[in-house]
């Protein structure tokens, strides 16, 4: 019997980074999009609404994934992602009429998430900072589900001294 190289680029493509560690501040990249199950299946939620798992890398090539649910109710999870990479790209996202079920489409995803030396689309606000904690699944205790929060960017300095402000002025 010859070499079973179907079998073999099966198992390549089952294996797995390292997981990232939990971390309370980790620089993190978008650098996939899996929108259905090996066998075909297309990921959705238990109301029936589209989902997408994002895989997300660090700088060491370690690996988190997190499931997005593609729906107006559930976008705010990827509004909060969007946000952390590029505030500005939520006015932009809604000038263009885009709304959560179109990340379904792979292209609006790589567009707006991206790493870009991957797509070469956006090269703005590719990499965001995150809190990653992992949370034990309901349904298989013995698995862990990562929870991957971006974190806002820290505000701008303001200059001056804080001395300069007038007593009867609130400084925010």
């Amino acid at each position: 019997m010859g070499y079973d190289w179907e079998n073999e680029g099966t198992r390549a493509d089952q294996q797995r980074a390292d997981p990232i560690p939990a971390s309370e501040n980790v620089t993190l990249f978008v650098v996939r999009a899996i929108y259905a199950k090996q066998d075909g299946t297309v990921f959705c939620s238990r109301n029936g609404d589209p989902q997408v798992m994002i895989i997300f890398c660090d700088a060491e090539k370690r690996e988190a994934v997190q499931m997005f649910t593609l729906s107006d109710a559930a976008g705010w999870t990827l509004a909060r992602l969007v946000a952390a990479m590029n505030h500005d790209n939520l006015a932009e996202m809604k000038r263009r009429g885009v709304h959560p079920r179109d990340f379904a489409n792979l292209e609006v995803l790589e567009y707006w998430l991206m790493h870009p030396t991957l797509t070469q689309k956006n090269t703005v606000g590719n990499h965001f900072r995150a809190r990653i904690t992992y949370v034990t699944r309901k349904s298989d205790p013995n698995k862990k589900d990562a929870d991957i929060v971006p974190l806002r960017k820290a505000p701008p300095v303001a200059s001056g001294d804080i001395n300069d402000i007038p007593n009867d002025e609130i400084p925010f």
